[in-house]
Order: C-alpha cells, then structure tokens, then sequence
C-alpha cells in the first residue's frame, strides 16, 4: 500500500449552532463572481433563463462528476452511456425537476450559511457559483499546456481565506452519516481506494480542481 500526502477534506464535522448574522452577511457574497485566472475561453456561462439541460449538453464535454462514474462501473455508467449514444443522434433525454432536487438545492443553500458559519475565522469572502434561481453559473475547463480538455465542471462556490489564497468549495449532503465516516478515514490514512463510494467523490474533486486551475 503506497501513503500519499493529500490535502485534508474540512468541514464534514456536525455544525454548532452560532449566531453571528452581521459576519455570515458580510462574508457570503450575493454576486456569482468568476474565478480569477480563468479566460473567457476557459469557462461558459450560463444563461439563467434558458433550459439548463440544452446549455450543457452543447458543451460537448465530461461533466466531472461523470468521471467517477465513468471509472466505477454500475447503473450510472450505463445511463451515461445511454444518454451520450442519444446525444450523439441529437436526442436529449427529458429532464423534470423532481422533489428530491428541490430537496437537494434547500440543503445546498443550507450547507453554505452553515460552512460560513463554522468557518467565518478563516473566510474572507465566499462566492456562489449559484444566480439567485439556484442554477449554475460558470461551467470551467482550464486548459492543461495549451491544451483542451475533455472535461468541463461546475462548483458549488469558492472563497478566499484570509492569507489570499483561493479554495474550491463542494457541498454535498447526505441522510447518513456513511459520507461523513468515510472522509474521516480518508483525512486518516490518505486511502482514496478504501471505499468505492468515496472514491467516485474523491475523483469528483480532482476534476474539479483540474478544471478550475485551483490547487
């Protein structure tokens, strides 16, 4: 077994309640503000009031949490495949917001007034990469050596911390605490590989740093 150095994945702790409105306002920014660093040939921008399905689908590239997928195996390789022959013949597949997304994107606004909350000492400031009605932003892929990539990810927000530097923020809930044991040991062993359901995330995050320039 080889043990690598990785960067500790924070904020999978039970959050306290702590009231401080004045500094979560001040430190939340309403403004989906655009990494630094990345060129308008880097990124796509959606548009808020359009299908956001279509958008994406004519980026013609990897969504990064796919790559997971992509490597695991299972049903949601299948369904990847399926929807990329469709793709391919200019078929979408019919896309409903269902309650369980509803139910994903109240916790998603949740998780960040209470990741601000809990680490308001070290934040600067913190952007979503939200509008107002919830939908993506900005989707990143940052070219490798002059090069294109396959993949393209969008991110829950990013902030600065208070030496200047800038952090990816992913927000992911979950009714049991199985995400929460298994990061615990990641931050332990440095073992991506010890559970295949973190490792689809882990795979996740590296996408999403790769495609963002972030480090």
């Amino acid at each position: 077994m080889i043990s690598v150095n990785q960067q500790s994945f924070i904020g999978c702790e039970i959050f306290e309640e702590k009231s401080s409105p004045i500094k979560e306002k001040s430190k939340l920014s309403k403004i989906g503000k655009k990494l630094p660093g990345i060129s308008s040939q880097e990124c796509f921008r959606f548009d808020r009031n359009q299908d956001f399905r279509v958008q994406r689908n004519k980026l013609d590239k990897y969504v990064a949490s796919e790559v997971g997928n992509i490597l695991i195996g299972g049903a949601r390789l299948k369904d990847l495949m399926i929807n990329r022959v469709l793709k391919y013949f200019g078929i979408s597949m019919t896309f409903e917001e269902n309650l369980y997304m509803l139910k994903g994107k109240e916790l998603e606004n949740l998780g960040f007034r209470e990741f601000v909350k809990s680490h308001r000492d070290n934040i600067s400031v913190l952007y979503k990469n939200k509008y107002a009605n919830g939908v993506d932003k900005y989707n990143y892929f940052k070219k490798m050596c002059s090069a294109e990539t396959l993949v393209g990810s969008t991110i829950d927000g990013w902030f600065i911390n208070n030496n200047g530097d800038l952090e990816l923020l992913e927000i992911k809930n979950s009714d049991s605490n199985y995400m929460s044991s298994v990061i615990a040991k990641y931050n332990k062993n440095s073992n991506f590989l010890s559970s295949k359901y973190f490792f689809k995330y882990y795979v996740q995050a590296q996408m999403q740093l790769a495609c963002t320039g972030l480090e």
